[in-house]
């Protein structure tokens, strides 16, 4: 199945360097590239339907030329991507995107610690990421980061590994990858035997196509142990399980929120 990656654009500062990593991304996989921005036009309601239409379409094309000029002026010109801008809810252009029979993947930036608090939490983004069922790939903006070497999949005690959309995001790295490590920070007294469990059958299913290795530990604080274990600014990338739809896990917005993206140089990736 062709593999395509969604580039969520936003003009912002960040945008630039956003559509570099995605393009590392698609160099490496071969995968097609569509970039999606959602507009917020102001349009008189007074006006008759097809005029506000005609006015809509006409936002919609040059907001469409000045993402393409980005792009234009960021991306290689071999590296080949359409441009989509919407006045839908983000997650709900997604969701009709992606009717089409490809493997999808979702590509957003982080841009440090206070503004991944508003850009993840209780924003698009975090709608996306309760409603659209495709694997979130966040990524530093503000340096030249790699493909990763290392994937780091945080094991949580609620909510098992979804091992299938685990398998095809490790897919798009291939042999980049020189260590797959499951870890979970248990508290003092926390039950640790069903999470160990689902470790040791996640390492089974993939120790004969990388370098696996499960890790267990205890810590007052699982999200200070955590900087520990993931290397900021280096060859890492965080793997962490999507919830249920109401994302109603605590740890998990801390995931996204913490001092754990270490000021948004650690990559992120959300599985649904």
């Amino acid at each position: 199945m062709e593999k395509q990656f969604i580039a969520l654009i936003d003009f912002s500062e960040n945008s630039p360097g956003l559509l570099r990593q995605v393009e590392t991304w698609c160099n490496h996989t071969g995968a097609s590239l569509l970039l999606l921005h959602q507009a917020d036009f102001v349009v008189p309601t007074r006006l008759e339907d097809r005029v506000r239409e005609q006015v809509i379409l006409q936002h919609q094309n040059e907001v469409e030329a000045e993402m393409r000029k980005l792009a234009l002026e960021t991306l290689q010109p071999t590296t080949k991507f359409v441009c989509i801008t919407t006045q839908l809810n983000l997650a709900d252009k997604l969701v009709k995107v992606m009717d089409e029979p490809h493997d999808y993947t979702i590509f957003a930036g982080l841009k440090g610690t206070g503004i991944l608090k508003r850009l993840l939490v209780g924003s698009m983004v975090l709608n996306v990421v309760e409603k659209v069922d495709a694997t979130l790939v966040a990524l530093p903006t503000q340096a030249d980061f790699m493909l990763p070497k290392r994937v780091q999949v945080a094991i949580g005690n609620k909510y098992p590994v979804n091992a299938t959309a685990l398998n095809n995001f490790l897919e798009l790295l291939g042999d980049r990858v020189e260590l797959l490590r499951f870890f979970h920070i248990a508290t003092k007294d926390e039950p640790q035997a069903r999470v160990l469990a689902h470790m040791k059958s996640l390492e089974k299913l993939f120790k004969d196509r990388f370098s696996t290795q499960v890790m267990l530990c205890e810590h007052d604080s699982p999200i200070d142990k955590m900087k520990d274990v993931v290397t900021a600014g280096g060859d890492d990338i965080l793997v962490v399980q999507r919830g249920p739809r109401n994302l109603s896990d605590q740890l998990f917005r801390k995931f996204l929120t913490n001092e754990l993206v270490y000021d948004g140089h650690v990559p992120l990736v959300v599985l649904p």
